[in-house]
């Protein structure tokens, strides 16, 4: 492993407004305040659904817990005097940095490739650009030649994204290499401004964010894109704090001398090569840099039938990582153990918002409580607070586009629970480019799967069965203030999952 050639003084950057921290602080108490009550064993109703919650509502406090440490952490800048020195050298082309930028292509439409193909040629920098098209198109040949630049076409597209990738670094020689998926357009000082930091030769990848420039297309696109700001603006500075931020499989650079001697190439066992590379590289200790800077703008997903695959993809790949090979057990340090653990476990966040659908429906069911009854006013005063502050934080946040968001990512659920599934009984996903049969003008949907029902039907029955609970429990009351509690709680639900139905069928309609 190499040693740090890093110099200079940390330059100090407060990141995150006062009132933010000080709602996550508060939050903070909040939910230790709440574990208090839900761990007291004094408390307990009926044995099995108090498991049930606790479980749920454990794993709800702990992950918000860690997300919230991660954002207090993220308020050191990364770039030190000696980037700036070295990012002046390139800019005025006196260091000279040999890299190659691949742009993989699978199926994308012509004008959104060509976007990010004129982007990428547009940069600052020496570099080569090539296209590495899985899917075997001649006019994307022709494009490639029409704009000058290599072009690389696999017979067989075995191991998806990173067998591209890796198919192309055997027949490439740059010193660094930069991926871009064919939607995310890069700005020109991409590599000025992401280069300097392999000064430190023990730096194997800089990451940059995934911002989507189509996020007004849609609610959809909206809820997706704001979802993907709070991971991108605050985990992701926070987890450089730790080392360990990871690949996102886009805009991202790294070192090829420690991809191919330490991994022979991408990660290529999974369809989520990305986290699966950067988890290997930390293991051998090395390091990553999260630039929290806006450096290419790409698609975000415009259809429930997209947006439900890629979240499905990307929570395979944490579920792959928990139960293949658990961070916990890893060599990686504490603090890294933490970061990876909490990432692997995030999409069981799917089988939690299970429970708590199910929680309200077996009271207004079968008015049977996890809580002893003469408890629910205590546990109301915990949880209040908790669920309230909670919300601030992502509300102070995300602001207007909070309710987009928290659709999106509740209406997922069952796209992670199928994830989860796949893992475990070793179910292969055919890998699909986001929206790669849109164009950029329209992002259409024409090309959609058969029916929409397909990805909906689980949520078609969520909607009937939270529906149901508050017809029989209003036939069914014995305490009307828990009644009327639960009825609450199940319509949220019930409006969150009408508005996600709803916002996938105007889609398609939309696109008809």
């Amino acid at each position: 492993m190499a040693t740090s050639t890093l110099q200079g003084t940390k330059i100090d950057k407060f990141q995150v407004r006062v009132t933010t921290l000080l709602l996550i602080f508060l939050a903070s108490m909040a939910a230790i305040n709440y574990a208090l009550f839900l761990l007291d064993p004094r408390n307990i109703a009926a044995p099995i659904i108090y498991i049930v919650a606790v479980i749920a509502e454990i794993f709800i406090i702990m992950h918000a817990i860690v997300a919230w440490f991660t954002i207090f952490a993220g308020s050191k800048e990364v770039r030190d005097s000696h980037y700036h020195e070295i990012k002046k050298r390139l800019a005025r082309g006196q260091l000279k940095l040999t890299v190659d930028v691949l742009i993989t292509v699978y199926g994308e439409p012509l004008d959104v490739i060509e976007k990010t193909l004129k982007a990428a040629t547009n940069m600052k920098g020496y570099f080569n650009v090539h296209i590495l098209d899985d899917g075997k198109s001649d006019e994307v040949r022709d494009l490639a030649l029409h704009h000058g630049v290599n072009y690389i076409r696999r017979e067989i597209n075995k191991n998806a994204k990173a067998g591209n990738v890796n198919n192309a670094l055997k027949l490439t020689t740059g010193e660094f290499f930069v991926i871009f998926d064919a939607d995310f357009a890069p700005k020109k000082d991409f590599l000025i401004k992401t280069l300097p930091f392999f000064s430190d030769e023990n730096t194997a990848f800089v990451q940059t964010p995934q911002v989507y420039r189509n996020s007004d297309y849609n609610a959809i696109a909206n809820g997706a894109s704001t979802a993907q700001n709070i991971f991108y603006k605050l985990i992701c500075p926070g987890k450089n704090s730790f080392n360990s931020v990871f690949c996102v499989g886009t805009n991202v650079v790294f070192r090829r001398s420690i991809i191919m001697n330490e991994l022979g190439g991408i990660y290529q066992e999974s369809n989520s090569e990305d986290i699966w590379t950067a988890y290997m590289l930390h293991q051998k200790g090395y390091r990553s840099v999260f630039l929290e800077e806006e450096l290419a703008t790409g698609l975000a997903p415009v259809s429930a039938q997209d947006y439900l695959k890629q979240q499905r993809r990307w929570a395979t790949g944490a579920f792959e990582i928990f139960l293949k090979k658990n961070p916990l057990l890893s060599k990686l340090s504490l603090d890294q153990k933490l970061q990876y653990f909490d990432t692997s476990v995030h999409y069981f966040s799917g089988f939690v918002i299970l429970l708590t659908i199910i929680l309200p429906v077996i009271y207004l069911y079968f008015n049977t409580l996890p809580f002893l009854p003469e408890t629910i006013e205590v546990w109301a005063s915990a949880f209040l607070p908790f669920f309230v502050l909670q919300y601030l934080v992502i509300l102070d946040i995300v602001g207007k586009n909070f309710f987009n968001a928290i659709v999106v990512t509740i209406g997922a659920y069952w796209s992670y629970i199928q994830a989860f599934f796949d893992v475990i009984f070793r179910k292969d996903q055919t890998w699909e480019a986001t929206n790669s049969k849109n164009n950029e003008a329209k992002v259409s949907l024409k090309k959609k799967p058969k029916q929409l029902i397909d990805y909906l039907q689980f949520h078609y029955i969520t909607i009937a069965i939270l529906f149901s609970s508050i017809i029989v429990g209003l036939f069914n009351i014995q305490s009307l203030s828990l009644t009327v509690g639960n009825i609450i709680w199940v319509s949220l639900y019930l409006i969150i999952f009408i508005r996600f139905v709803h916002t996938a069928r105007q889609a398609e309609k939309n696109e008809a």
